[in-house]
């Protein structure tokens, strides 16, 4: 997000960087790290930019759909995504939500499902929205690529509980406290 601390305007003030999400560390502890260290040197290199969000955001709801899609079919037209390598094959975006209860038609929501899209080139679109006290995922993947998007789905309690694992406070010994 460009969006600086305290300003409540209601527009989009979002912003693409690359940032490894280092699936090449085992241990999950020293995994986020590096994804911490990384997104935060992406988001210290995207300060300049937040100059250009006034003029970003004025675009017209209607012309930046019209403006994204001819830019896509100028680049698919082109032959471009033949020739060049994708800048990434994964898209993660993390979107707050509200914190409090969420009501329609006096029915409470009780989660939301977070849907993207995925450009050429990305195999794997994951959309993560809070809620409340709570984590919603969406995953949107090239049927191609990955034919069984729901494994990832499946793995991701797993992931979670190793992350909590790792940050636990050490269980002290009883035995050895003792003696």
């Amino acid at each position: 997000s460009l969006r600086e601390e305290g300003n409540t305007d209601s527009n989009n003030q979002v912003f693409g960087m690359i940032c490894a999400i280092a699936t090449n560390i085992e241990d999950p502890k020293a995994r986020l790290a590096a994804i911490i260290a990384q997104s935060t040197t992406s988001k210290e290199m995207s300060h300049p930019l937040r100059a250009l969000m006034p003029q970003v955001s004025n675009i017209s709801m209607l012309g930046a759909p019209i403006l994204v899609q001819v830019l896509a079919l100028l680049y698919s037209r082109s032959n471009l995504s033949d020739v060049l390598p994708p800048s990434a094959n994964i898209t993660v975006s993390n979107v707050p939500g509200p914190r409090q209860t969420l009501y329609a038609a006096g029915a409470e929501l009780l989660h939301i499902f977070p849907v993207s899209i995925s450009t050429h080139g990305i195999a794997l679109n994951i959309t993560v929205q809070s809620y409340r006290d709570q984590l919603d995922f969406g995953f949107i993947a090239g049927a191609n690529i990955i034919p069984h998007v729901q494994v990832l789905s499946d793995m991701l309690p797993g992931e979670f509980a190793a992350l909590e694992a790792a940050f636990a406070p050490p269980v002290p010994d009883i035995k050895s406290a003792a003696e």
